[in-house]
């Protein structure tokens, strides 16, 4: 799931979004430079906080749901497609500095995770599934964002597929 909704708060589908919503080449690129400073920050800032931290399953749970917090605005900006240039923009902005620095967070403690909950021994049998099972659902959530996006049209299609990545940030 973590997969999954990473296809969608970064990348193509995030920048797809961005284009699609009436934003140029360049805006978009400055979008993605500026998020992607924010998340190597906050992995160098974080790194010592989440090693200190004992609870590493609640600590990636929560920044697992605030790195997905990108997806609300661009639900909302689905069904109301009146509100336009700099508000999006700055909401986009706004959201993504949070879900970012979230997304830092995670991606220290995702690499602490598997010391408290797997047999290290098992670490390479496990990693190997887990990579070939998020590889194919990633593959088919993919195909599925595009026969979706297709047949609705961008926006109309996002919705759905946007209340799905709410759905499964939460589970």
């Amino acid at each position: 799931l973590i997969i999954i909704t990473g296809l969608l708060t970064a990348g193509t589908v995030l920048q797809t979004f961005m284009l699609e919503s009436g934003f140029d080449e360049q805006s978009t690129s400055y979008f993605e430079a500026f998020i992607m400073v924010v998340q190597s920050a906050s992995m160098l800032l974080f790194s010592g906080f989440v090693e200190r931290k004992s609870n590493i399953k609640g600590l990636l749970a929560k920044s697992v749901i605030f790195a997905n917090l990108i997806l609300l605005p661009m639900l909302l900006f689905c069904f109301n497609r009146n509100i336009k240039g700099v508000v999006v923009f700055a909401v986009m902005c706004i959201f993504a500095f949070v879900s970012k620095i979230s997304l830092g967070i995670e991606n220290v403690a995702i690499y602490k995770l598997p010391y408290q909950i797997l047999d290290m021994g098992k670490y390479g049998k496990v990693i190997a599934l887990s990579s070939i099972c998020g590889g194919i659902c990633a593959t088919v959530f993919s195909y599925v964002i595009m026969s979706v996006n297709k047949t609705l049209g961008f926006f109309e299609g996002m919705k759905y597929i946007l209340i799905c990545g709410i759905v499964f940030s939460v589970v």
